[in-house]
Formats: structure tokens, sequence, C-alpha cells
């Protein structure tokens, strides 16, 4: 299950930063509030985003604030330009082994995330031990997993990611999933979609609405059925009519009767 956690008071976020830098003057915590929306771990993020970018200096006696570099972290529209300030940060072959992880999702296997990257395991161990540091990932030493401390991270990841490589990841992925007992539809469907190959997709994204209908996930089978619909294309399937049959059942279940009358 997955557990939400409560926005943080002003009060809060205010403690917060004094935890982390001990007295500091009034406008760096006002900035982290407003940018942080509430959350710890943005709040945070900012906090390291303000020394990583000059605002906030530590001299001998403590902190000081460049009163010309503040006004425009307090302007930033959002808090993940500091997201993206600490990528910037990390080597090439740091965001390179975490553009692979982020393909795989926001939790993804370290082996695996070598296999799509083709980075030796003497560079990678280096590569990965930088976004721990700046906790941009936690990792698991007993089994290997790795995690984004925050969906934001792996977002900004795969915009970065030249199309073309991208693309070329999610085909990797795939393909290495093929192989895969039992098949996870859910996962195939998906990065061969990404990878621009929907015809690839088709028969997993059946397979993964049927799945979703019979568990009554209906918004998910609705998913499933758009992917395997792309994998159709123009071209005449002999199981095209099946699955439009039941991407209308689905429809018509999920209440969207007009257009379940499209596919019936």
């Amino acid at each position: 299950a997955h557990l939400g956690q409560a926005p943080l008071a002003e009060e809060e976020i205010v403690a917060l930063c004094e935890s982390m830098a001990g007295p500091i003057a009034a406008e760096v915590p006002a900035a982290v509030v407003r940018l942080s929306a509430g959350s710890p771990f943005m709040a945070a993020a900012v906090m390291r985003g303000l020394v990583e970018t000059g605002a906030l200096e530590h001299s001998g006696e403590g902190w000081t604030v460049d009163t010309n570099a503040l006004p425009g972290a307090q302007t930033s529209r959002r808090a993940a330009l500091f997201l993206a300030r600490r990528l910037e940060l990390l080597s090439p072959e740091a965001r390179r082994l975490l553009g692979a992880g982020a393909v795989l999702g926001k939790e993804f296997d370290l082996d695996r995330a070598l296999e799509l990257d083709e980075l030796g395991p003497v560079p990678a161990a280096a590569a990965l031990e930088e976004p721990r540091r700046r906790r941009v990932v936690w990792v698991d030493e007993i089994d290997g997993r790795c995690s984004f401390t925050h969906d934001k991270l792996r977002e900004t990841l795969l915009e970065q990611l030249e199309p073309a490589w991208r693309s070329t990841l999610h085909c990797r992925a795939a393909e290495a999933l093929e192989h895969v007992e039992p098949v996870p539809a859910f996962k195939l469907a998906y990065h061969f979609d990404e990878a621009g190959l929907a015809e690839r997709a088709f028969p997993y994204a059946v397979e993964a609405a049927r799945a979703a209908r019979d568990r009554h996930a209906l918004d998910v089978a609705i998913a499933q059925f758009r992917i395997a619909e792309r994998g159709v294309g123009g071209a005449s399937r002999p199981d095209s009519c099946e699955m439009h049959a039941g991407f209308g059942e689905v429809l018509g279940l999920a209440g969207d009767y007009a257009a379940a009358e499209i596919y019936l």
C-alpha cells in the first residue's frame, strides 16, 4: 500500500531548515516554505540547492545569504529547478546510468540498468557513488535495488534523455523482459510502446488489458487498450476485432457509452 504524508506546516518547514543549518536569516526559510509546498523532501532539496547555487554560503562564523542570488531562487516557479541543478552536478557517467535506471522505473535493479547502458562494473561503482552522496538515489546493499528519492528526479532524467537513446533503452528493456517467466505483460507493453514499437506492444497490451479488466481496474485496462490500438495502426490484424470488442466492453463498464459504441 502507498502511504501518503500530509504537507508540513510553515513552522515545521522552518524547524526543518534550522535542523539542517542552525540559526539562519529569516528570508531563507521563507524561500524554502514557498518553493517546497509543504514537502519535507523538497524542503531539504531546496536547502541543498541554495547552497549548491551559491545563494547560501557557509563561513567560519555561520551561514551568510547572497542577496543577489537569493531573489532568483525565490522567484523560481518550481523547486524542481533545484533538483535539475543537482543532476547537472553529476558526472556524465552517473547521469547516463541514472537515465537507464529512470527508464526502468522509480525503483530499478542495478544490474539491469548496467545491462541497458552497457557501462562496465568498475565505472558503474564510481558513477553510483555520486548520486548516493547527493541523495538522488537510495541503494539497498542486500539486493542491489535502487530507488529515486523523488519522482521529480526520475521525470527530469527522462526528459533530459535524447529521444532516440530513450527509445533504444526502452527497446532493450522490453527485449530483456521477453525471456522472463511469467511474462510481465504490463511492463512489456509499456516499454515497447515507449520505444515506438507499438506493433510489438500489441499482444502484451491486450493481455495486460484483459488482466486489468478481470481485476476491475478499468482505467488501467483502458490505458492498455489504447496501447493495443496504436499497435493495430492502419494494418489489418486477425485479432484486432477481438481487441476492439474488449475495448468497447471496458469503455461501457466505465460509463463511456458513446465511445463504447464506436468499438462494439
